[in-house]
């Protein structure tokens, strides 16, 4: 299960090379599943500076229906939450009968989309500067993950970065 802050060492390099670079971003998360990771690296650049919001744009592509329903939607069980305090619920989450809902301000930096990775390519959603593709290559056989590994590159901008989970492993001969 995704929850909020998990693999908080990669989320915290991103959010100050973001902060770094000082300019606009384009940013895939694939797959995004419930849109977690993609709120919590927002979270983590509201708090460094607010102004960086302004700057980053977080598309995140998952196969799954519903799991994109629910990052749409931006609701969360208190499980989902359980590594965020109090302040941090109060100030990016308003309480709902369903659980807790991310704030429009941060839902404004993002689009969510149901698609397969072999479908992807430049021409429909363009390059990135960076992408998070954690935990997706463990499904694949190496002939696939060759096929997924080769489309994030091309998706990548020069000097762009493809972040991995740590359980993901790129092809054998790559």
């Amino acid at each position: 299960m995704t929850y909020f802050f998990r693999e908080i060492d990669s989320l915290d390099w991103l959010a100050k090379w973001i902060a770094e670079e000082n300019r606009d971003i384009r940013l895939l998360s694939i797959p995004s599943s419930n849109g977690a990771e993609i709120y919590s690296i927002l979270i983590m650049l509201d708090i460094k500076n607010n102004q960086l919001l302004h700057k980053v744009k977080f598309v995140g592509v998952d196969i799954n229906n519903e799991s994109i329903k629910k990052a749409k939607r931006g609701i969360y069980s208190e499980r989902e939450l359980h590594k965020l305090n109090d302040e941090l619920r109060y100030k990016y989450f308003e309480k709902t009968k369903d659980g807790y809902e991310i704030k429009l301000f941060l839902k404004k930096n993002t689009e969510f989309i149901n698609d397969n990775i072999f479908a992807l390519s430049t021409d429909m959603y363009g390059s990135f500067d960076a992408i998070l593709s954690r935990n997706l290559f463990i499904y694949f056989d190496d002939l696939h993950r060759e096929k997924a590994t080769k489309i994030l590159y091309e998706m990548l901008k020069p000097s762009g970065y493809l972040m991995m989970g740590v359980t993901d492993r790129l092809y054998e001969n790559s």
